[in-house]
């Protein structure tokens, strides 16, 4: 109770957070679905496959492992999904408002909760923790890593090697944390002690035993969206760096404080302090990251929402800096206009891809309901979108675009036409545009429709199915006609 009456701002912190997450309440993804099927096949004993293909076309083993023991009650998995990431954002604001107090001792409570509103009503933040993905448990995980290492507690020696464990096993990106780990308490020892070395034993042990099953599982020590998705050379690499560039560009009040901030951490010489300097590493390897990784296809900057809470410490600097007089009402009011920023851009601008995504994720359930109820349990489908349609229709499903397909993923200049027509799928679903004659073709987004759909023998075969057609939400899926 103590506690509580001490943080009584922590009420309006968490009123703002309610409100931004209604804002984006029907944005769910179909990736998010990906790890759907999963875990359904993980419970039903079918193992970690993808309806019967046995290929990692997840990269969030943790998160898909914690998802499953729900489904087996008959949870949806959305409602689990958004629950997960509830939690873990409420533990974020806890965490973040600690570090906030150790960092800057005698900031006062009003500047923390301006400040954790920077967090609350982010749209990275907001969105991804509706949107179904595993982006905000990661987030907590990579703060709490911060949280148990700036404490040194006693625990720290193995409590932050399991959290770095947890987070390699929830993300690909998350081993980057290892390094992290053992720079950090390198710079801080000088030396390789007794705790250093529990530490290592601690994550390389059961993270290889990780390797081994994952390579004897799968074939791979990666993930096989890995080798669909990374591709790094100096094109993508610009395309990242104009990706992050432009998320700092589109927050211009929460760039001028960050920057004023790290400006000031500069000029009193604390950058390379002790707590400071884990801070930016974890900055740095995250920008890293993307860099090497590429931009991300999705909106609301998901690679970055671990960042958001880290970026809040650091602007806290501007508002301890500048408690009173002409600059302490000057940086109020820059946050003030921040959040207001944030909640005007998503309410406007960003409600037509909020409605996009989630109305055509819901489109595709009910196609693959439908999928369910018209095909026999043998039949095989291709996929384009391939989450909620093989969730739901719980049928053999090809991923054209090879996140769910090894053969794909490992032959880029395989026809993909031929190879998936090859499998006589009951159902072909794609991405198209509609011309003003009526005609189709393939979407601009996508390269393996505008092939199929102009395949011989995929115009001999298939019919699309028109009844959707005036529903912009729906897929468009094509059946078979030849035996």
């Amino acid at each position: 109770m103590k506690y509580l009456s001490e943080r009584r701002y922590l009420i309006f912190v968490l009123l703002s957070y309610l409100i931004a997450i209604l804002i984006f309440w029907d944005f769910v993804v179909d990736d998010a679905y990906i790890s759907f099927v999963y875990s359904k096949n993980l419970i039903t004993g079918n193992g970690l496959t993808y309806n019967g293909m046995l290929v990692e076309g997840y990269s969030n083993f943790l998160w898909t492992v914690l998802i499953a023991p729900f489904l087996w009650f008959g949870i949806d998995p959305i409602i689990v999904a958004r629950t997960l990431s509830i939690l873990s954002s409420i533990l974020i604001l806890l965490m973040l408002d600690d570090l906030i107090k150790k960092f800057l001792p005698g900031i006062s409570n009003a500047r923390i909760a301006l400040v954790l509103t920077t967090v609350t009503l982010c749209s990275t933040i907001s969105a991804w923790t509706v949107g179904g993905l595993e982006t905000i448990f990661f987030a907590f995980l990579v703060l709490f890593f911060l949280y148990v290492e700036i404490g040194k507690t006693r625990q720290a020696g193995y409590l932050s090697p399991l959290i770095v464990l947890m987070l390699s096993f929830t993300r690909p990106e998350g081993a980057m944390f290892f390094p992290i780990l053992i720079a950090y308490r390198l710079y801080c020892s000088r030396r390789i002690d007794r705790e250093l070395m529990l530490s290592m034993f601690l994550f390389i042990l059961p993270f290889s035993l990780f390797l081994v099953w994952r390579f004897q599982t799968y074939g791979y020590f990666l993930p096989n969206t890995a080798f669909i998705k990374i591709h790094t050379s100096l094109w993508t690499i610009g395309l990242a760096f104009e990706w992050l560039i432009n998320f700092f560009v589109l927050r211009p009040f929460f760039t001028f404080v960050l920057l004023v901030s790290i400006g000031i951490l500069a000029i009193e010489k604390k950058l390379m302090d002790q707590q400071w300097i884990l801070v930016l590493m974890i900055v740095a390897a995250f920008m890293a990251f993307v860099l090497y990784a590429g931009r991300d296809w999705m909106p609301f900057h998901r690679f970055l929402a671990p960042l958001v809470p880290i970026f809040a410490l650091i602007m806290a600097k501007s508002f301890h800096r500048f408690q009173s007089g002409v600059p302490g009402i000057v940086f109020i009011a820059l946050i003030g206009a921040n959040g207001l920023f944030e909640l005007y851009v998503s309410t406007t601008v960003y409600q037509g891809q909020i409605t996009d995504f989630g109305r055509y994720t819901q489109g595709l359930l009910d196609a693959g309901t439908m999928i369910k109820q018209e095909t026999d349990r043998y039949s095989i489908i291709a996929v384009e979108d391939s989450g909620a349609l093989a969730y739901s229709s719980e049928r053999t499903a090809i991923d054209i675009l090879g996140l769910n397909n090894e053969y794909i993923a490992h032959h880029p200049d395989l026809d993909i036409a031929e190879y998936t027509l090859s499998f006589d799928p009951e159902i072909v679903q794609l991405h198209l545009e509609r011309l003003s004659s009526g005609g189709f073709v393939g979407s601009k987004d996508s390269r393996v429709s505008e092939i199929i759909i102009n395949d011989p023998q995929f115009l001999a075969c298939y019919y699309l199915f028109e009844e959707w057609l005036d529903n912009p939400y729906m897929p468009y899926i094509f059946f078979r006609s030849c035996d």
